[in-house]
């Protein structure tokens, strides 16, 4: 299962890493502002899909670049509550989008939740919430 960090030219765009298995998993999305970070998820891919983006909290400089994505390559956005909320509404105050210049427009999000197991064929996800830096904060193991 190789797990590639997606480099962004953004320097205040969050890390991003894409997990290469069946099931393919992008954790954090960065602003969206590199356009290129679309390139080179689509690049390592190499004509597969990419099957589930999952956000570890809600502000724009990891979830900004959701929607582009999930326009690209059709892929599902997974986020715990309620920061899946704020992302579902598009609710640039608790994104804190207008910090960034940005703003993040409504995006379809399936909530998880502590405890929650993500499959991908040939590993398994845990779901950990870590409120804190936001309320709904994960982190996978």
């Amino acid at each position: 299962m190789p797990i590639h960090q997606i480099r962004s030219d953004i320097p205040y765009d969050s890390s991003i890493y894409l997990i290469d298995s069946p099931v393919t998993v992008l954790v954090d999305a960065g602003t969206g502002l590199d356009h290129m970070v679309a390139e080179r998820v689509e690049r390592i891919l190499n004509g597969r899909s990419l099957d589930i983006i999952v956000a570890t909290h809600c502000h724009y400089d990891h979830v900004g670049g959701i929607a582009s994505l999930v326009d690209r390559f059709g892929s599902e956005v997974r986020a715990a509550e309620p920061d899946a909320q704020a992302i579902r509404e598009g609710d640039d105050g608790m994104t804190l989008a207008h910090m960034f210049g940005g703003s993040l427009g409504p995006v379809d999000v399936r909530a998880i939740e502590d405890g929650d197991v993500l499959d991908l064929g040939d590993r398994r996800l845990r779901v950990i919430r870590t409120p804190g830096h936001t309320s709904g904060s994960i982190c996978l193991y």
